[in-house]
């Protein structure tokens, strides 16, 4: 009389077949986290940028139609350098300082304090990020514009080990006639 039901053999292939299963699930299920995460930072960044280039045309309109390039560059040189500076403080808060615009990780982090920008406030909760601005003197226009360019450096929270991703953000700064 033949015996009914599984083999030890049956059970044990079964539940390979189901492990594999499951192993691929989690694989497809956490490339998909990583991929999300990736493009979170990503679109944070690429936002910095805008914020930044806002924060450059607000204060070069300032200066009024009449002002010229010379006036429009020195006023970009002093913003981009306090903006440098408070992100170096912001960047030694959080762990980490900029090394050729790149994100290096400190071992001891500066106590935590409060900065007084919103913009840099704002960005705490995102990738550590370094910011590099180059003055395109060597790109004419024909007004007293000037380009810039925004050079953004950063690394994902979720693997710090890894290169840092990179943007240039090009940007026309003058003031409104």
């Amino acid at each position: 009389m033949k015996a009914k039901g599984f083999s030890l053999i049956d059970a044990m292939l079964g539940t390979l077949i189901l492990s594999l299963g499951l192993i691929v699930y989690v694989k497809t299920t956490s490339g998909n986290v990583t991929t999300s995460i990736d493009n979170a930072e990503r679109q944070m960044v690429a936002i910095l940028a805008s914020d930044l280039n806002n924060i450059f045309s607000a204060h070069i309109n300032q200066l009024g139609p009449n002002a010229t390039q010379g006036q429009v560059i020195s006023r970009y040189q002093i913003l981009s350098n306090q903006i440098q500076q408070e992100l170096a403080k912001a960047a030694a808060i959080r762990g980490y300082r900029c090394s050729n615009n790149t994100p290096v990780l400190i071992n001891n982090p500066s106590p935590q304090s409060q900065s007084s920008s919103s913009l840099i406030r704002s960005w705490g909760a995102g990738p550590y990020v370094c910011l590099n601005f180059v003055l395109r003197q060597n790109i004419p226009t024909n007004f007293n514009g000037v380009w810039v360019e925004t050079r953004i450096s950063w690394i994902g929270l979720k693997n710090q080990r890894q290169a840092p991703e990179s943007i240039n953000v090009p940007s026309l700064i003058a003031p409104s006639p």
